[in-house]
């Protein structure tokens, strides 16, 4: 049992990761309908986690927070990183007022066709026919499970559709990225990243506004909301992502993380009262069957992949 769970450790810290995820839609809705922008809650997300950070990794982890280790190289990939995920947060926030959420999950999660073609490209990671054929499987279960109403997709195209087209592919680079500094300890990649994401988007803020915005997040409605969502998407979900990339390859890593619309859509079935069909009950079946597949390690691809260590 303990040789299984080591063998794949990495696929089973994605699956964590993405049920961490489920409420993130709760602690952003609750935001917006509050009259939160996006780069606010982009702002709280960082600077929320930021804090967090700083209060546990000294404490638990003391060699993690040590700058010397790291070169020139990765503190370029760190920034690079912090702005992408900028970028991601605010371009699916803004996706979201233009269309619905089904069209934007469905588009959002080509990730997985990207993260073939940039692992194969950038990563040199080889995906043979049948994690392909697995791959288009699982979108499909996903398309399944965002069926609306008459089990149609009302899929159109206009502004929201291509934000979150753009979305699904600057995403991917995220993933890459981190796959490619693997050598870097996750948690102190999370730390810098979250310090770029507090630094732009309080500059996005305070240029949009002025000082005396900033008197809003002061607000309890924010600080709780805020350190719920900085809490669960921005450490445990972050953090058990990297942890899960840096073992696993990134076009299985994108879509083991279907999971995340799946965890997401459940959650808001019980405690929001979205409805959940037949249909997207198979769908979500058909995703579940397709990441076991998926994930699952030949002899040949465990000896090219050996064990990952995490430094």
């Amino acid at each position: 049992m303990k040789a299984k769970i080591k063998k794949y450790s990495g696929e089973l810290i994605l699956i964590l990761s993405s049920l961490v995820f489920s409420f993130e839609w709760f602690f952003i809705r609750n935001l917006t309908s509050r009259g939160y922008s996006t780069f606010d809650i982009v702002f709280v997300r960082a600077f929320g986690a930021l804090l967090l950070l700083s209060i546990i990794l000294p404490i638990f982890f003391r060699g993690v927070l040590n700058f010397k280790k790291i070169n020139k190289s990765d503190l370029g990939y760190f920034v690079s990183l912090g702005f992408i995920a900028v970028i991601t947060n605010s371009l699916f926030n803004l996706a979201l007022k233009y269309t619905t959420v089904a069209n934007v999950m469905m588009l959002l999660y080509l990730s997985v066709f990207w993260g073939i073609i940039f692992g194969f490209i950038f990563l040199k990671e080889k995906s043979s026919i049948r994690k392909v054929i697995y791959t288009i499987l699982a979108f499909l279960g996903i398309c399944l499970v965002l069926v609306k109403g008459k089990n149609e997709i009302a899929l159109s195209l206009g502004v929201g559709e291509l934000l979150a087209f753009i979305t699904s592919f600057v995403w991917t680079a995220d993933s890459v990225i981190a796959r490619k500094i693997k050598h870097t300890n996750p948690f102190f990649r999370m730390f810098f990243i979250y310090i770029v994401m507090s630094i732009v988007s309080l500059v996005v803020i305070v240029s949009l506004n002025n000082l005396s915005y900033l008197q809003k997040f002061a607000s309890p409605d924010f600080l709780v909301y805020g350190l719920g969502l900085a809490i669960t998407a921005g450490v445990l979900g972050k953090g058990l992502m990297y942890l899960g990339i840096n073992r696993v390859p990134v076009s299985i890593a994108l879509v083991i993380m279907l999971l995340e619309p799946i965890s997401q859509m459940t959650t808001a079935y019980f405690f929001a009262d979205e409805k959940i069909s037949f249909i997207n009950l198979f769908g979500i079946i058909a995703v579940f069957i397709m990441i076991i597949l998926i994930s699952k390690k030949t002899e040949k691809s465990k000896e090219l992949l050996g064990e990952e260590i995490i430094k």
